[in-house]
């Protein structure tokens, strides 16, 4: 595979080393850029799901960026409700957001040419259009894991890709 961009920014709350939900389907997709020579940065949250709570080995004491197959992982420590009310979750994904425009602004995270944003989180989409250099791609990526629900006869994810 060649090289379609110089660096790319992936701005997720679900990440691995979650094993279902969107983890996995961005983990995937950040490792396959990195394989064809795309420097890959994933700027994300503290693993937490599905059972909206930090996993042990990721608590407060020892936030660190890592490398994970080749991708350059950036966490913030976003507030994670353990009781995932709508109202608390909209809670988080502010915080998520501030946490992130703060990584910007600081230069922890650095704006790129090509973004993509994983939505069900609006604000995140948000995030990637600020995270995106003039001139540059922003992707937002709509991954729907609702018809991998029990109660659901879909066999696997749907997504969508909006540019902007």
């Amino acid at each position: 595979m060649a090289v379609i961009a110089e660096e790319m920014l992936l701005i997720t709350q679900y990440y691995a080393p979650e094993q279902i939900g969107s983890g996995p389907f961005c983990a995937e997709l950040a490792e396959w850029w990195a394989g064809g020579g795309c420097p890959v940065t994933v700027l994300t949250s503290r693993p937490h799901y599905p059972g909206f709570a930090i996993f042990p080995s990721y608590d407060r004491r020892r936030l660190r960026d890592e490398v994970i197959e080749g991708v350059a992982v950036a966490r913030v420590m976003n507030w994670i409700p353990r009781q995932p009310t709508a109202v608390r979750r909209i809670g988080s994904e502010i915080h998520f957001l501030l946490l992130g425009l703060l990584a910007l602004a600081s230069g922890r995270i650095s704006r790129s040419g090509l973004v993509l944003s994983l939505c069900p989180s609006i604000l995140s989409v948000l995030l990637g259009a600020v995270a995106t250099r003039r001139g540059g791609r922003h992707v937002a990526i709509v991954h729907d894991i609702g018809g991998l629900l029990p109660s659901s006869n879909a066999a696997s994810a749907r997504s969508s890709i909006a540019l902007t």
